[in-house]
């Protein structure tokens, strides 16, 4: 079985594109904190993540730089030739499922109503 969780902030903003066939690809680093023992400077892991379709679409609108979601996917690896020439391994996390964990930032510093705004899904499981 190949399936990892993660939950984490992201470095920046992620980066969407629409390939020829029309398909839409986000990818995107998130730092997830390692458990620091007391008094010990917290260390952090950073996972190269890639979103497709539908998901893509709604992590470029809903998440940016900072914000904290939870994704659920599987590792892919694979080799590339970095600037120098030379052969890199690569290990990816494609995501299946993702939920927001930041909470809303309001536009105006106006206090809330009670009827609150529509946020977006909170999770979406997605089928490759």
């Amino acid at each position: 079985m190949n399936k990892i969780i993660l939950t984490g902030r992201l470095t920046k903003d992620a980066e969407v594109r629409t390939l020829e066939s029309g398909t839409k690809l986000a990818k995107f680093c998130i730092a997830v904190n390692r458990r620091a023992k007391k008094n010990e400077h917290p260390e952090a892991d950073f996972f190269w993540v890639q979103a497709w379709d539908k998901v893509a679409d709604l992590i470029s609108q809903y998440v940016h730089k900072g914000d904290k979601i939870g994704i659920v996917g599987h590792v892919q690896t694979g080799k590339y030739q970095d600037r120098d020439g030379v052969e890199r391994d690569r290990f990816e996390v494609v995501v299946e499922e993702i939920e927001f964990l930041s909470e809303k930032k309001s536009e105006t510093s106006a206090p809330e109503t009670p009827s609150a705004p529509v946020a977006p899904p909170t999770s979406l499981p997605f089928e490759i």
